[in-house]
């Protein structure tokens, strides 16, 4: 009797988390969902999420102040959250990142290593855009890298637009 208590605890202890992260996956499908319906009404709910270190729900909120769905346009806090989601691993933030980082808009500092660095991220994680905008930074002699991006581009059939 005691070996079963004993497993039905452990079983309780490994559950528990999944069921959590189940939950919020729910949670996170649902509001990003309303946000692309343009259903802007639980944008206080993706915030908490983003708080809590969720890399999409960061992502969205930057994308919501960047575009200014549902919060008042405001670069700075739209840099703020795209940051914070790229750091956290999410590739559509760090392919944007690179972006500004590349023009020197809305508020980032012109890089080119920055803008590398974090297409490289986006890429090695499987963002397209990310290995294009690197094969093209090559091709035209704007930065020398010890991978060849074109070659990589032009194996995976990438479709890269200009």
């Amino acid at each position: 009797m005691k070996k079963v208590k004993n497993i039905s605890m452990v079983i309780l202890v490994l559950l528990v988390p999944v069921l959590v992260l189940a939950s919020e996956a729910d949670e996170i499908d649902g509001l990003r969902t309303q946000y692309y319906s343009e259903n802007y009404s639980n944008l206080s709910s993706l915030k908490v999420i983003a708080r809590e270190g969720n890399a999409e729900a960061q992502f969205l909120v930057a994308e919501a102040y960047f575009w200014g769905n549902g919060f008042a346009q405001n670069f700075e806090r739209s840099n703020y959250w795209y940051q914070l989601s790229a750091d956290s691993g999410w590739l559509e933030a760090q392919y944007a990142v690179g972006i500004y980082y590349l023009s020197g808009s809305y508020g980032f500092e012109q890089s080119l290593l920055r803008a590398v660095d974090y297409f490289e991220k986006a890429a090695t994680g499987g963002n397209v855009q990310s290995a294009c905008s690197l094969a093209y930074l090559q091709l035209n002699g704007s930065w020398a890298a010890t991978y060849d991006w074109s070659d990589h581009v032009s194996r995976n059939n990438y479709v890269c637009q200009r």
